[in-house]
């Protein structure tokens, strides 16, 4: 690998994001040209893409799907940026597939995984598959945190190899105006696709408990979209925001106390990295990947085991009547300063002195 320093990323990506539009726009102001290509947004999490505007130049590629990648076209364009750094968003995409294996030797390839180690039987194949599968095509592994830190481990990458904090939203948006008051923050606000693995059918029947339990209950906001809608609506104190676009999702955050993260499955959890950042209290389950390097009971939340709608019910009582919301806040955006853009592209753009060695041939 050489000792230049990257100026030439390459970000081959699935679906754009309010976190990856951040991180990219603070390499952008460390003079860090990109070339970007991504899939469409889907009708789950339809972002309003102007605010991802600024990527389409002639160093963009933008995709109906990944069956619609033309890896002609896209490593024409390639070979004419000429990538020093490639970032891939996992390694199914056969387009993506291909432009890693033609760049061995000429760029530091990087998987990028949101995915913890399970110990489900796909996993363990992948794990036996991974020296012919997945080691060819990539020099290192860029993960959201300690689960998928293990699981990189375990697809053959050292720990030199591996680099964390893939998810950190923009800090400077969620970040609370210095003038709020804590302690007028009151609401719980639950954001999220309103789908199985993410706990709704827990949430709801918690916060009927946590409703009949509170003399003076605070309401619960609910921004998403998704199947299990119906579960929630009816209830009292219930508010529906639908899918909530990520330039107006900071606003929300600094008006409601507390983030509730009832899921049953979450690989990490971009939005407790984001209520960390906004100052909220937390509450999420231990299923949320997030929740081992953000969340600490008794210190800015709590975290407690997934599906148990008792305990949930309990967390937003002892949230609502903690007197140490103020402290939590201070909490909260103590450990958000783990996941920022700034550190993002500090730690990505020092991979090239780091020790990530070529294989033999490359």
């Amino acid at each position: 690998m050489s000792g230049e320093p990257v100026t030439r990323l390459a970000v081959l990506w699935s679906h754009l994001s309010g976190y990856l539009n951040a991180c990219l726009r603070e390499c952008s102001r460390r003079d860090v040209e990109l070339f970007t290509s991504w899939l469409r947004t889907s009708g789950s999490a339809p972002f309003d893409e102007t605010s991802f505007a600024w990527l389409r130049t002639k160093n963009s590629r933008e995709w109906d799907s990944s069956e619609a990648i033309d890896g002609k076209d896209l490593l024409a364009g390639l070979e004419a940026f000429r990538p020093q750094m490639i970032l891939v968003s996992g390694w199914n995409h056969p387009g993506y597939r291909a432009v890693a294996k033609h760049f061995a030797g000429r760029a530091t390839r990087i998987l990028c995984m949101d995915n913890p180690w399970e110990e489900t039987p796909k996993q363990w194949l992948g794990r036996l598959v991974a020296p012919w599968y997945v080691k060819p095509l990539f020099d290192g592994a860029f993960v959201a945190g300690e689960r998928q830190f293990q699981f990189a481990r375990r697809l053959g990458f050292d720990d030199s190899q591996i680099l964390t904090g893939l998810y950190a939203p923009d800090a400077e948006a969620f970040r609370p105006p210095s003038d709020l008051d804590p302690e007028s923050r009151k609401g719980f606000l639950f954001v999220g696709r309103l789908s199985p693995e993410k706990g709704v059918a827990t949430l709801a029947e918690a916060y009927r408990i946590y409703r009949a339990t509170s003399t003076s209950p605070w309401t619960l906001a609910v921004a998403g979209t998704g199947p299990l809608r119906s579960l929630l609506e009816g209830i009292e104190g219930v508010n529906l925001l639908g899918f909530v676009q990520p330039a107006h999702l900071p606003a929300l955050m600094h008006s409601k106390g507390c983030l509730v993260v009832p899921s049953l499955r979450e690989p990490f959890g971009v939005q407790i990295a984001e209520g960390a950042s906004a100052g909220m209290a937390i509450i999420a389950t231990s299923a949320c990947g997030a929740s081992v390097h953000l969340v600490r009971s008794g210190f800015n939340g709590q975290v407690l085991a997934a599906g148990d709608p008792v305990a949930l019910a309990d967390a937003l009582v002892k949230i609502e009547s903690c007197p140490r919301r103020s402290a939590m806040t201070k909490a909260s955006q103590a450990l958000a300063g783990q996941f920022t853009p700034a550190i993002w592209s500090n730690n990505l753009l020092s991979w090239q002195t780091r020790s990530v060695p070529q294989r033999a041939g490359s």
